[in-house]
């Protein structure tokens, strides 16, 4: 049974990369393939979801660590112990392990977008011999792998993103004539997501609906502040700002909505937009670069608009509102839209390209046995090792803090000089007899 490893930021986050993982971890061991996960934070909304897959997972932060080499020395270090036979970067996050990595251990890579000029294009061309597959998300995304990447086209995939489809089901819209419901939901930032156009198409759909219409907008980001403030200036009972969401308020925001708008210049395919199509809510969006146009079909099961013209999107919506047979058509295509998109398909997916990744791979390297105690033992023993680290390293630099809280005293000391072979194994003092007095006195003993 093959072993893969997926390398990301930060698993516990919601979002459509994440649930793509927790989908991943939870089917891939039914169709030939054992996953493991490394990241590098611990905590987050989606622990509880993660729960059934924790013997998998293993946190390794760059702050266990003194140098961004040796973090990725233990990244490699974790794939051998793991025994995997394929490591899997997520877009922009991994690309410094490759140097580390034995040769034996395949790499694939998942891309969201592969624009022109960016550092992930750039590291791609750089190691496309070592990578033995390229995953795109997208038909756009793999376009613009053909163009990059033309002697490699036998090693380019399509893998569109999948959701957990069962979960929706059962989920039945509110009535389309009393309220207009529309959801925003995605990082509150002007770059890319044009998050400001809220205020002008909120103030739009106020003079074409009053007090029918109701935006919610779900999200944080760098912006919410300044959209917070902008938004002053609109009555509050049209619109509401939740901050940061967990997977089940998402869910029944998701539930509530007749529409879903983006106002973005470029895109993957949002978790947020593939939910939406499964819960039945109707897409109002920008023609995004990222996003296919078979994906999003105008007039079938969404309905486009020129990028920052909110005005326009407040129309089609005043429009659709007005028409509940129409919206009733286009919410029933996006459903069946959003079944295709089941998250068992996606694992079947990537079972066939990673297992066809290894393939020349198995002659040297072998078939390893499936999931068993000793690869969890392993990842706990890791796991435990990185802890300490971590908790080696705060007490060094607890000391040290302390040691600038001595030369803050102002007093005429000799230099503290931290040395050794590694802050974090050994840190070592060095003071003469007439600072001793001092240092006992600043440092406790």
């Amino acid at each position: 049974m093959l072993k893969a490893l997926f390398l990301w930021y930060d698993l516990y986050q919601v979002g459509g990369v994440e649930t793509d993982m927790w989908l991943l971890g939870r089917n891939l061991p039914q169709l030939g393939v054992d996953p493991f996960f490394l990241q590098m934070k611990g905590d987050g909304p989606l622990v509880d979801r993660f729960a059934s897959l924790s013997d998998r997972i293993l946190t390794i932060p760059y702050q266990a660590y003194t140098s961004p080499r040796q973090c990725h020395h233990a990244w490699s270090h974790a794939a051998a112990a793991i025994a995997a036979d394929i490591v899997v970067i997520n877009d922009r996050f991994g690309w410094e392990v490759l140097p580390f990595l034995p040769p034996h251990i395949r790499v694939a890579v998942i891309y969201h977008i592969f624009d022109r000029g960016s550092t992930m294009r750039q590291q791609a061309v750089k190691n496309a011999e070592r990578i033995s597959a390229h995953i795109a998300n997208s038909e756009v995304t793999a376009e613009q792998l053909h163009e990059g990447l033309p002697a490699y086209l036998d090693r380019i995939h399509v893998i569109h993103c999948g959701i957990d489809v069962p979960a929706w089901a059962d989920c039945r819209k509110p009535d389309l004539g009393e309220r207009v419901n529309i959801l925003y939901a995605g990082r509150l930032i002007e770059g890319q997501k044009r998050v400001m156009n809220l205020v002008p198409f909120i103030a739009a759909l106020g003079e074409r609906l009053g007090d029918r219409v109701h935006v919610t907008i779900a999200g944080d980001g760098a912006d919410a502040a300044r959209l917070r403030d902008a938004l002053a200036s609109q009555p509050p009972h049209r619109y509401t700002m939740t901050g940061p969401v967990g997977p089940e308020q998402v869910d029944a925001l998701q539930r509530a909505a007749h529409f879903w708008i983006s106002f973005s210049d470029h895109e993957g395919i949002p978790m947020s937009l593939r939910e939406a199509l499964a819960s039945g809510a109707v897409p109002i969006t920008t023609r995004a670069e990222g996003v296919p146009d078979s994906f999003l079909s105008e007039g079938v099961n969404a309905r486009h608009f020129p990028l920052d013209r909110p005005d326009l999107a407040a129309d089609i919506i005043t429009e659709l509102a007005q028409a509940p047979e129409r919206w009733a058509r286009m919410s029933e295509a996006g459903r069946r839209l959003g079944e295709v998109r089941d998250g068992v398909a996606m694992a079947a997916d990537y079972a066939r390209v990673l297992q066809a990744a290894c393939e020349s791979a198995r002659g040297t390297h072998g078939d390893i046995a499936s999931h068993d105690p000793a690869v969890t033992g392993r990842i706990a023993s890791l796991q435990a090792n990185v802890d300490r680290r971590q908790d080696r390293l705060a007490r060094a630099w607890a000391d040290q803090d302390r040691a600038l809280e001595l030369r803050a005293l102002g007093r005429r000391t000799a230099p503290l000089v931290l040395f050794g072979r590694s802050l974090i194994t050994e840190p070592r003092i060095l003071f003469t007899r007439r600072t001793a007095g001092c240092l006992r006195r600043v440092f406790g003993h």
